[in-house]
């Protein structure tokens, strides 16, 4: 038995996808899509990782140029060569790339996807790559996954907690031990992020126990956590699903908490020529005016954008932070700010001064359509909600074409809540240019397809459906 596809999308349970037929213009996404899963299993078996401790996740880039990360190239381990593609392979959950074959089964019925490609990564995520620790040790990353690459153990940066198709394959199948894993996990961290919550970290036993205090004001300073960019994101979604799926509810509380930190010390609404641009990330001061940094601006869109928007849908909009804004408002502003840069409207200098128009540190060489900087420096004079924006200033280097792809759902979601027909137009654009680039690039499920994918599904959705006005009312 398996649901309509209607249904699974009216339910909000599960991330947005398209459920009925699609318009002309976005009729490749189909094709896209079920394509990139039949290159996966014919990959899986050309490329030989059928082995027990690599089924079910992939490597960074594979499939194609000879897969350069499947042959270790000098770096070969000690002893016999018949397990050198486990120790040499980057092996992760690459931007959640498993779960778009979720999402094929929920529009299609195609099940078979669940059983040859979701739940095989799943249950690697799961055994494999999560840190493994008996009820009593305390290590921090007990019930994480801070490291992926050779033997589920090298680039030891903290942010592999890739769990998309791991909540997906929970929702599916009830197995507690997603749960019991995680629990452990997300209540260190939790108490990382909020020191009120009680010391960290806590012993497997511990975490069963719930949080020693209580959630963090909005305005409580930040320390050294951070709630926006790829951790601070992967793990407010894991309160998400573990005030969920778990039998401590606080945990959405430190969703909501941490929302709300991240509006009041990480974010900025500022108006030029009569329209309002937000900017994500960083640390921002409490002013009046002000310089601070935002971005990276690939992860606004991919991680940032999505907890928000999941709280606009489970709160009904409801307005956080200090000064309170409404999470509808900041996806319009941020969104704004991508558009801006896209279309020029928004002026932005290049790092060794140069106008608008020119590439970052090169003066007089104009800037590409395209040409997103990873990073943004900005100022202000007056407050930092409403206040004016004085100038802004391209930083690090350009945006690749596979990370402005995971910006696609935010412009798109943002232009159906405000009916603005130019973020509609940014968001048509990225989404096409999303399905041609996955289309091209050819590779199976990786990190080039979990960066062109895993928004793909929402952004399509929504130009499907129409634009929507305000959010509606909480249930």
């Amino acid at each position: 038995p398996w649901p309509e596809a209607a249904w699974l999308a009216a339910s909000e349970a599960v991330p947005e996808f398209p459920a009925g037929p699609l318009p002309k213009a976005l009729a490749g996404y189909d094709e896209v899509v079920s394509g990139v899963l039949g290159t996966t299993g014919k990959a899986i078996l050309d490329e030989g990782i059928t082995g027990l401790m690599t089924f079910g996740v992939y490597p960074r880039y594979w499939g194609r140029w000879k897969s350069p990360e499947l042959q270790c190239k000098g770096k070969e381990p000690p002893g016999d060569r018949w397990d050198d593609v486990f120790w040499c392979g980057t092996w992760t959950d690459y931007h959640n790339t498993t779960a778009t074959a979720v999402l094929r089964a929920m529009r299609t019925g195609e099940v078979q996807w669940l059983d040859e490609i979701a739940f095989p990564g799943a249950v690697r995520t799961l055994h494999t790559q999560i840190m493994q620790c008996g009820p009593d040790e305390a290590w921090f990353y007990c019930g994480q996954s801070p490291a992926g690459y050779g033997g589920y153990r090298s680039d030891f940066n903290s942010s592999h907690a890739y769990f998309e198709n791991l909540y997906l394959y929970y929702w599916l199948t009830g197995d507690s031990l997603v749960v019991d894993t995680l629990r452990q996990g997300g209540e260190t961290m939790r108490r990382h992020m909020c020191e009120t919550r009680g010391p960290a970290p806590v012993k497997g036993a511990q975490a069963q126990d719930g949080p020693g205090g209580p959630a963090c004001a909005a305005d409580h300073p930040l320390g050294k956590a951070s709630f926006t960019g790829r951790v601070g994101g992967q793990w407010l979604a894991a309160f998400h699903f573990l005030g969920l799926a778990s039998d401590d509810p606080s945990f959405l509380e430190d969703f909501k908490s941490g929302l709300a930190r991240a509006v009041t010390l990480q974010y900025a609404e500022l108006e030029k020529d009569g329209r309002r641009y937000g900017f994500l990330g960083g640390k921002v001061g409490n002013g009046p005016g002000g310089s601070a940094q935002a971005g990276p601006l690939w992860t606004n869109g991919f991680y940032d954008a999505e907890n928000l928007y999941r709280l606009m849908v489970d709160t009904g909009d409801a307005p956080l932070g200090k000064p309170a804004v409404r999470p509808s408002q900041v996806l319009a502003a941020v969104a704004r700010t991508l558009a801006g840069i896209d279309s020029g409207e928004l002026a932005v200098a290049d790092a060794k001064g140069g106008e608008k128009g020119t590439g970052q540190g090169e003066p007089g060489k104009k800037r590409e359509k395209d040409a997103w900087p990873r990073l943004l420096d900005y100022r202000w004079e007056g407050p930092r909600v409403g206040g004016r924006l004085a100038g802004v200033t391209a930083k690090d280097r350009d945006l690749y074409g596979p990370e402005k792809a995971g910006t696609a759902a935010l412009l798109v979601r943002a232009g159906r809540l405000t009916g603005d027909p130019g973020l509609l137009k940014a968001g048509e654009e990225r989404t096409r240019a999303a399905i041609e680039a996955s289309r091209g690039e050819a590779v199976p499920l990786g990190k080039l397809q979990g960066q062109y994918l895993n928004r793909l599904h929402a952004a399509v959705a929504g130009l499907a459906a129409g634009p929507i006005g305000p959010a509606k009312p909480a249930r």
